[in-house]
């Protein structure tokens, strides 16, 4: 399992409250009408502090996929339509394939 992940600011001017609303009420509906079936996970990690830095950044999106074709192919579909409201609010800093490993403590 492969997952896509994406850092986060706002842009100058955007209210943090009214994005996180656009996200929830206008980004997730369309995540779903174009990602499904291909995305299994979606996680939105919203910014609350930093180490050793003002923050600057608003959230890091964690959209998880089977394989890297899936993603690309769900992706297309989501690009093809265009930005909206809340993709319109942030700028997106770097979106990035990775994959995950967990380490042992």
């Amino acid at each position: 399992m492969i997952k896509v992940v994406a850092i986060t600011t706002l842009k100058p001017g955007s209210d943090p409250a009214e994005v996180e609303r656009l996200w929830r009420e206008v980004h997730v509906p369309r995540v779903r009408q174009y990602l499904v079936p291909e995305l299994k996970r979606y996680v939105f990690d919203t910014v609350v502090s930093s180490i050793g830095e003002a923050s600057v950044y608003f959230g890091m999106p964690e959209l998880y996929f089977e394989d890297e074709e899936s993603a690309q192919r769900a992706f297309a579909r989501l690009m093809k339509d265009g930005p909206d409201a809340f993709q319109q609010s942030v700028n997106v800093i770097a979106r990035l394939i990775v994959e995950e490993r967990e380490m042992e403590l």
